[in-house]
């Protein structure tokens, strides 16, 4: 059974690398949160030294990330945007987000009962408030912080133009 564990296990540092390719800058327990709740920090520090020669720990708001070294120049060149944008529920930006993007207040309206995860509002990256569609197959935006009216109008115009459900 010795090369069953190997062949489970050979996979696991592409996960990772995966993951950052995705949404690194990250931490390891960001990786962790993402991938299952619980994972032990052994097992993630084994995939991390399998592929720490391919990565370079930055700082992030202050905290130490990993980014892959590949992607360095590029995340260097990315500016911050201001953009308004609506995710659908469950989407992966904010499943795999680090928590600081989501105001702690507003968690529970984010992650909510049973493991429901809501319909976004980002501002500049930031989940700054959820959406829903009425019964009148309305969006309606409850945010969390004020977002520019007209950015916000011109994206819900943009979501309910390419919902089939909507007339």
């Amino acid at each position: 059974m010795a090369g069953t564990r190997s062949a489970r296990t050979r996979p696991a540092p592409d996960l990772l690398r995966a993951y950052l390719a995705a949404h690194g800058p990250a931490t390891l327990a960001d990786f962790g949160q993402w991938l299952f709740r619980g994972a032990s920090t052994r097992l993630l520090k084994g995939w991390l030294a399998a592929v720490r020669d391919e990565l370079t720990e930055v700082t992030v708001d202050g905290a130490p990330a990993y980014a892959r070294t590949a992607d360095l120049d590029q995340l260097r060149e990315t500016r911050p945007s201001g953009a308004v944008r609506l995710l659908p529920a469950f989407d992966q930006y904010v499943l795999a987000a680090n928590r600081s993007l989501i105001p702690a207040e507003h968690r529970g309206k984010v992650s909510r009962t049973a493991g429901w995860i809501s319909p976004v509002v980002l501002l500049g990256g930031r989940v700054a408030g959820v959406w829903t569609v009425t019964g009148t197959g309305e969006i309606s935006v409850d945010p969390f912080e004020p977002i520019p009216p007209r950015a916000l109008a011109a994206e819900v115009a943009r979501v309910q133009s390419g919902r089939t459900d909507h007339p």
